[in-house]
């Protein structure tokens, strides 16, 4: 039993000192097991999906589409990659490859009109065994078209499996949660048009930014096809441009006739109005009213359910959103009448 014992311990022993502190190493490979060179491997924080600086390995944000800083590498030709010096924590890949433009380090620049999407991983712990043994298929062999006819090469499109948690008129806080989280691929789109191979049959969820002087966001669907390409409907962006989406969906007009009767009539005590249906939840909300974007200090709560005068529960988010909408019709009236 002594022996026994002895022997299993200087097997934990042998194991851990093979998983280097701070690394993370794996693999592409294609459908057929085949290694895939010059893939783009990103790294992201699994709780986020939001991708890395490369020196902090803290999440890249409010650089906009800057992205030579973010955490990448590229396979070598036996589809081999490693991530050193990443601090301890979850993590998460992503990678692809975009065609006709092999070893792409920057991931907003414009590379190519298609790209492959050859899967993630997710849930990688560091340090763990798990973390230098990654091995990465792609998640299906559907495709993809999209056009949005772009007059520039600003549009920048992401790929989900999950939906958006708010609607894009709110802005980048509309990727939070399960869309970031459950990201597949993402493209700077040459005049708007990119193919995309390599997605799982079902429901993909795509949305873009277009990058220009007054950008906007955009959110759509398809239903995948196995080893079928699908051509997406065109996807309106958000905007204040006079060929722009200005009025909410389908789904939000019930309520937002009731937010802009109540915004109508109240007007100057909007604030206390948001602060009243948080308050009747039991969450204070604390407004820095010279702050650049007051309206953020609510969007740790866009998903609470809140209950409209009208006894409508609706989640919180989709007040903000036709608060929003109605300060972009108001913009678009403006400039209609100059």
């Amino acid at each position: 039993m002594r022996y026994l014992l002895i022997a299993v311990v200087t097997s934990c022993v042998m194991i851990a000192s093979f998983v280097r502190a701070g690394e993370i190493r794996g693999v592409i490979v294609d459908a057929n097991d085949k290694p895939v060179p010059q893939a783009t491997v990103v790294l992201c924080g699994e709780d986020t999906g939001i991708p890395l600086d490369r020196k902090t390995f803290k999440p890249f944000i409010d650089k906009g589409f800057e992205s030579k800083g973010v955490a990448v590498v590229v396979t070598d030709t036996k589809g081999a990659f490693s991530f050193d010096g990443v601090p301890n924590g979850k993590y998460k890949l992503v990678s692809q490859s975009w065609l006709g433009k092999p070893s792409v380090p920057d991931i907003a620049e414009v590379n190519s009109k298609q790209i492959v999407l050859h899967g993630i991983a997710r849930r990688i712990m560091v340090p763990s065994q798990k973390a230098i043994n990654i091995r990465i298929k792609p998640l299906g062999n559907a495709s993809v078209t999209i056009d949005e006819d772009f007059p520039n090469d600003g549009g920048f499109i992401l790929i989900s499996t999950k939906p958006l948690s708010a609607d894009p008129i709110l802005g980048f806080v509309s990727w939070r949660g399960p869309f970031l989280q459950s990201l597949i691929g993402a493209n700077r789109m040459p005049k708007g048009v990119t193919k995309i191979h390599g997605l799982p049959e079902g429901k993909i969820y795509l949305s873009i930014f277009a990058n220009d002087n007054n950008g906007g966001l955009g959110a759509g669907s398809i239903k995948a096809k196995a080893g079928k390409t699908v051509k997406a409907k065109y996807i309106p962006i958000v905007c204040s441009w006079s060929n722009g989406r200005h009025h909410p969906p389908e789904e939000l007009k019930q309520t937002f006739e009731e937010i802009k009767q109540i915004a109508e009539e109240q007007k100057r005590y909007l604030l206390q109005f948001l602060n009243a249906l948080l308050e009747k939840k039991g969450i204070e909300v604390k407004i820095d009213k010279e702050a650049r974007n007051p309206i953020a200090a609510y969007y740790p709560h866009l998903q609470e359910l809140v209950t409209l005068p009208s006894g409508k529960q609706v989640r919180f988010a989709d007040v903000l959103a036709c608060l929003q909408y109605m300060d972009l019709q108001t913009i678009v009236e403006r400039r209609r009448n100059r």
